[in-house]
């Protein structure tokens, strides 16, 4: 079964091993907040996601909808191309790409979220929803 954005939050947290007063100090956010969004009495807003993503080394992806390893470092002990599904090492300027274009595409994602705050669009999205 597919685990949501709160169960995510709940699971960084954990694996931090910080109390919901700690984690939420660290990332410079409301207690309240931490405890409503593990609960699942809310979903966590963009600003909050942002804020863990930039006080924790989160992987976003994992962390916005389910993909890829929890922490940064950890995605490249996991990643396997497409064309390379065997458990062959790769040569280090290879994973030196892999970790360029990941920060390429959050750095992009980032870009795109602000403009879309910036515009108003993105409560406009009404669909829009993290897992």
């Amino acid at each position: 079964m597919e685990n949501s954005v709160n169960e995510r939050v709940l699971q960084l947290r954990q694996a931090l091993g910080l109390k919901r007063t700690e984690f939420a100090k660290k990332c410079n956010i409301l207690q309240q907040t931490v405890s409503m969004v593990e609960a699942g009495g809310s979903k966590p807003s963009y600003e909050v996601l942002r804020a863990m993503i930039e006080h924790t080394k989160v992987n976003p992806l994992w962390l916005m909808i389910g993909e890829g390893s929890m922490f940064l470092e950890g995605e490249l002990a996991d990643y396997t191309p497409p064309e390379k599904k065997s458990n062959e090492v790769f040569q280090e300027n290879n994973l030196s790409i892999i970790v360029q274009e990941q920060k390429e595409n959050i750095t992009r994602l980032y870009s795109i979220i602000d403009k879309l705050i910036a515009k108003g669009r993105l409560f406009s999205l009404g669909g829009l929803s993290f897992n």
